[in-house]
């Protein structure tokens, strides 16, 4: 019996181990993300900054996890933490209302806030947008709100 068909088999998958490798290396090449850092916890930290007497109501989900409904006063906050994922793909966001409004946000994008909040993204949430505070720099940085 011939060994050929096995081993052209044992190539193949060799083949396609290599490739699965080097793209995961070449996607995260840019990241710097380390071993040790692949169960980091990232604190998110969300605060009504809308104006005084006004309410915000905060949905926060990501694929996996819905995190509720909270309602904030004027100044309070909501917090919730994860562990990044390995490919660089955790995302949530929020939607939130406040008295004549509804606007949604990606509150956090792993590829985007590793590089501006690190592990503590604190956001203060304004009639204007979203702005998270700087890691390592003075200021925030302020966005707009997603498309509806």
């Amino acid at each position: 019996m011939s060994l050929l068909p096995f081993t052209k088999l044992i190539i193949s998958l060799l083949i396609i181990l290599l490739a699965v490798a080097y793209n995961f290396y070449v996607c995260n090449a840019t990241d710097d993300l380390t071993p040790e850092e692949f169960h980091v916890t990232v604190h998110v930290q969300v605060i009504n900054d809308i104006g005084a007497g006004s309410d915000l109501t905060v949905h926060c989900k990501s694929k996996d996890d819905d995190l509720g409904v909270r309602i904030l006063k004027f100044q309070q906050s909501f917090e919730f933490h994860f562990h990044k994922s390995a490919f660089s793909t955790t995302q949530f966001y929020c939607s939130m209302a406040w008295p004549g409004a509804f606007k949604w946000f990606d509150i956090y994008i792993q590829r985007r806030d590793d590089k501006i909040c690190g592990k503590q993204c604190v956001w203060n949430i304004k009639p204007t947008g979203p702005c998270v505070h700087n890691v390592g720099s003075p200021g925030d940085t302020c966005y707009k709100w997603n498309n509806p």
